[in-house]
């Protein structure tokens, strides 16, 4: 049908950049909360953020498109960047069953599994169980940006989860995969520096 062609059109046009993104993250955040009994509240995310200019926001929406609408982008002036947000349980499950249809090749796989353990627990609504938001705390350590101070003293006898280990699907690497990494991680730079054998007294 047209939904099925138009779809199958932006996975083709997606196809250098949907497994790949190097400022795709995924949050877990922990904050006080008086709506729950536990007094705490857990949040899960997915985030794109990319430079603010036109194709960029145009390579986002076609993201947006390509996950179903889910989600919204945003732009933010503090920092000329453009940000495309998936949060809730049933949208993280649609970026979840992706990155595991095709799984991510750099160290941000490590994080992405623990992300997915956090989204299991909340998706059984087990996170406002002492014994839930215990376990989220802890992997919540494991984290590049760790705990915050107030988790630290709020929860002083956490142990943190041992982090997934990490082996590369090296073999899955494509010109695809390759594509897209270069376009979020590729630089292409140019360094001049003074020689005074040279007439201009610079090369580069």
């Amino acid at each position: 049908n047209k939904h099925s062609n138009e779809r199958s059109k932006l996975i083709k046009s997606l196809d250098c950049y949907r497994v790949n993104w190097r400022d795709g993250s995924f949050y877990v955040t922990i904050s006080k909360s008086v709506k729950n009994k536990i007094g705490w509240s857990v949040s899960i995310n997915f985030q794109i953020v990319s430079s603010e200019n036109w194709a960029n926001l145009q390579m986002l929406e076609l993201v947006k498109s390509f996950f179903g609408n889910i989600g919204n982008i945003s732009k933010h002036k503090s920092d000329n960047t453009l940000r495309y947000t998936v949060g809730g349980v049933s949208n993280c499950k649609i970026i979840q069953t992706h990155f595991s249809n095709y799984p991510l090749l750099t160290y941000k796989l490590v994080y992405f599994n623990l992300w997915t353990i956090v989204l299991d627990i909340k998706g059984k609504g087990v996170h406002l169980s002492p014994e839930g938001l215990l376990k989220i705390v802890s992997i919540k350590a494991q984290f590049k940006k760790g705990q915050s101070k107030l988790l630290l003293t709020s929860f002083p006898s956490y142990t943190t989860t041992v982090r997934p280990n990490f082996n590369p699907n090296l073999p899955s690497m494509n010109i695809s995969w390759l594509c897209g990494f270069m376009s979020a991680d590729g630089h292409f730079g140019l360094n001049i520096r003074k020689h005074s054998k040279l007439t201009l007294g610079a090369n580069c």
